[in-house]
């Protein structure tokens, strides 16, 4: 009797461990199937135009807001009504308007200091003119100081009282 139990065991347990084994296969198949499907790819597909897509809807919200607050500018700023009339070649009356050609503003590039954006910054001419001159100074001064031997002393140390013994008159 010992024996049909202990075989009916075996068979209970080779037949569940065989159940296990196709369970496992089937799951592998299908997890397989689920990746490599041309369904699986259409979907990581369509997921990544969907995150293109929401980036570019950002993109175009961000533009949208800057032209609406370009348009409320239009109808309500002075200065940029003045700044797009300036871009169209007009003037204000008594003004006189010149227009350059694109060779012409090329050419005129390297004489504007602050990349075209109209104007000149006088501090960095200022500070053009200026620095080679002080930069000669200074090396002046040391190589005056490093030449003659001069040393420059603490003005306080000059106040005080020698040290040592005090030096006979002759």
């Amino acid at each position: 009797m010992l024996s049909t139990e202990q075989s009916n065991a075996e068979r209970s347990e080779f037949t569940h461990s065989r159940f296990l084994a196709v369970v496992l296969w089937v799951c592998a198949g299908a997890a397989l199937w689920l990746l490599l499907s041309p369904a699986a790819f259409t979907r990581r597909d369509l997921t990544r135009r969907v995150a293109a897509l929401g980036a570019e809807v950002q993109r175009e919200e961000l533009r949208n807001g800057g032209l609406a607050r370009w348009r409320d500018g239009l109808q309500s700023d002075p200065s940029v009504i003045e700044r797009e009339a300036r871009k169209l070649g007009y003037g204000r009356p008594g003004e006189r308007v010149y227009r350059l050609t694109e060779a012409e503003l090329r050419a005129a590039q390297p004489l504007l200091r602050d990349g075209g954006r109209g104007g000149f910054s006088w501090t960095s001419a200022v500070a053009e003119s200026v620095a080679p001159v002080l930069i000669l100074l200074i090396a002046g001064v040391i190589a005056v100081l490093f030449f003659t031997d001069l040393r420059v002393e603490d003005p306080a140390a000059a106040w005080q009282e020698p040290r040592g013994k005090p030096e006979e008159p002759l």
